[in-house]
């Protein structure tokens, strides 16, 4: 099973680096994974809970196997089938009634999430919990993030700089998930303007993709030395190379996510675990899930809390969870389709936004939060983000139909 995965994988790197394609979302799919397994290539992996070395499990190459072939594979489908899409022709005043709406929401979430905490921008301390500010600041970001978009396909500086500010509140606020998005979309933005080309012929997107990841990484090391302006320490982090070392595997959040899935292929069942599955739908479901939960007297938690009451009762810290441990834990063997399905999904998806028709392009912020997030985030966690932009999307048809298609 190792030496198939190794295979697969270096067919696939041989793939994405030569092959003149468009940088769509099979490709960031493709590098975010890399990340993620990584912990493969060591072969071991840190439990913190025990404080041993444990070896990773022969199912977890077997899973990455399937994984990075099915990957290659709708990423070649859509390759041979950019026949199918019929690319968007309009101007850029086309984008520009909607970055126009999406301005004036994200300032109105704006302007509630300071009434909720006026420091939510640059918090006092590390306990800064941005959830706290409920809804609103989802609502706040992610139309901030359709605003980024949007403004950029019409050619608007003014707004792409106010999406820009609106975004980097976030990143002083400590997370570095919602940048991440952006950041995704902004690439789409570049690669909807670009030609297919392969990673040889133009390397400085892997090397702006690589100085990202970098900053983000190092942004979390010294955020909070920032946040309280000491900078001997800031420096003296900076420099503790054990440290790193330690963060860039022992402590990283790819070597969480692969010890969460791993665990999960350990104890792998043959069967579907239907006791889970009621709390598994209920839990899923996004704003609702308490509600619902109490009204039919059903236990609502996440996996993730199964991992910290069964497996991770001495360690103190949040361990990332695992979307795909999760499914293995509820279908047993059935999860090992899984790939499948979802990358069929995100072909059809796929194939929508790059047609550039206003209305797909909600999509876009969707997909890169599912690229940047999915591994690490449970199923409830995709379907947050796909409540959120939908719900967006209904308020900017509505707006628009109220104020701008009525007065035709």
């Amino acid at each position: 099973m190792t030496i198939l995965f190794y295979i697969i994988f270096a067919i696939s790197i041989l793939v994405f680096l030569l092959r003149r394609r468009a940088l769509d979302f099979f490709t960031f799919l493709f590098v975010v994974t890399v990340y993620y397994c990584i912990p493969l290539f060591t072969g071991i992996l840190y439990d913190p809970n025990s404080h041993e070395i444990i070896s990773i499990s022969p199912l977890a190459y077997f899973f990455y196997a399937i994984y990075f072939l099915t990957l290659l594979g709708f990423a070649l489908l859509t390759d041979f089938s950019s026949h199918l899409v019929i690319p968007s022709r309009h101007t850029k005043f086309y984008y520009r009634s909607y970055a126009n709406i999406l301005f004036y929401l994200s300032s109105f979430f704006f302007i509630v999430v300071l009434m909720q905490n006026p420091k939510f921008m640059i918090p006092s301390d590390l306990d800064n919990d941005l959830t706290s500010l409920g809804f609103s600041y989802t609502l706040f970001v992610f139309s901030s993030i359709l605003l980024l978009l949007f403004s950029c396909l019409s050619d608007s500086r003014l707004l792409t700089t106010i999406s820009s500010f609106y975004i980097l509140t976030t990143l002083s606020a400590g997370s570095r998930a919602y940048f991440s998005h952006a950041l995704v979309c902004v690439f789409f933005y570049i690669g909807s303007k670009s030609k297919s080309f392969s990673f040889i012929e133009k390397p400085r997107f892997l090397i702006v993709g690589l100085f990202s990841f970098i900053f983000l990484f190092f942004f979390k090391i010294a955020y909070p030395f920032l946040l309280a302006l000491d900078f001997p320490s800031l420096f003296k982090a900076l420099t503790n190379f054990e440290e790193i070392s330690q963060r860039s595997f022992q402590w990283s959040e790819n070597f969480a996510v692969m010890l969460n899935l791993n665990y999960s292929l350990v104890n792998l069942s043959p069967d579907i675990n239907f006791q889970y599955f009621p709390t598994f739908i209920v839990s899923s479901l996004p704003l609702i899930s308490d509600f619902v939960g109490d009204t039919f007297g059903l236990d609502v938690y996440s996996y993730s809390s199964i991992l910290k009451t069964s497996v991770y009762q001495n360690v103190s810290y949040g361990m990332a969870s695992s979307h795909y441990g999760q499914l293995f834990y509820l279908l047993g063997q059935t999860a090992f389709v899984a790939p499948f399905l979802f990358f069929s999904l995100v072909f059809v998806l796929n194939k929508l936004t790059m047609s550039l028709r206003r209305d797909y392009l909600f999509l876009v912020p969707f997909l890169s939060a599912t690229v940047v997030s999915y591994l690490r985030v449970e199923f409830s966690g995709l379907l947050y983000f796909f409540s959120a932009y939908i719900f967006l999307y209904l308020l900017v048809r509505l707006f628009h139909h109220v104020f701008l298609e009525s007065n035709l």
